[in-house]
């Protein structure tokens, strides 16, 4: 049976609904449920199993309820975390990133493959290009999805498009890490 979850809680197979992340974490620990990120949350994340976590970062300044980054952690094969991240990526941000790019999920076997999906990102740093860098060292594979501006140019001015394939979709990052 396949389990739907939003970063909300949708229900699982019943009708209540999970409340909050606890509630899920609860799940998971108890009866190792098959999850998936829904298409509003990563149209990517189809191709799930599993599905750690959603992770918010901080504010804007101006104190409205948007956040700067957003990102969510799924694993479409056993030996390959996908991270969906939106927002942008800066030195406020980017700790967010690293640690859902490198954080060891509870009761899973070691991930030797990363994709980075980047494709809803609207600003990447020179903090957040560290970051893949320290994800080329920690990981056998990684890719990174993205091929629009704002991340492709940053990319390409420091030469890391030469370094991280970079890929125009999350199936094609996948077909080449499953090679």
């Amino acid at each position: 049976m396949l389990t739907f979850f939003t970063a909300q809680g949708l229900a699982v197979g019943r009708t209540q609904p999970i409340t909050g992340t606890a509630g899920l974490a609860r799940l998971v620990d108890r009866w190792c449920l098959v999850l998936v990120l829904t298409t509003q949350d990563c149209e990517q994340a189809r191709h799930s199993e599993a599905v750690v976590r959603d992770t918010t970062g901080p504010r804007y300044p101006s104190g409205d309820d948007k956040r700067l980054i957003s990102v969510q952690i799924a694993y479409p094969r056993p030996t390959i975390r996908l991270v969906c991240v939106t927002g942008e990526v800066d030195m406020s941000t980017a700790p967010v990133l690293r640690d859902a790019c490198t954080r060891d999920a509870r009761g899973r076997a070691p991930v030797r493959h990363l994709v980075v999906d980047l494709s809803r990102v609207t600003f990447l740093a020179s903090a957040g290009l560290h970051v893949l860098i320290e994800c080329h060292a920690h990981f056998a594979a990684i890719a990174v999805v993205g091929n629009h501006p704002a991340v492709a140019v940053p990319l390409r001015i420091t030469g890391l498009d030469g370094v991280l394939p970079v890929h125009a979709c999350l199936d094609s990052a996948l077909c080449v890490l499953d090679g």
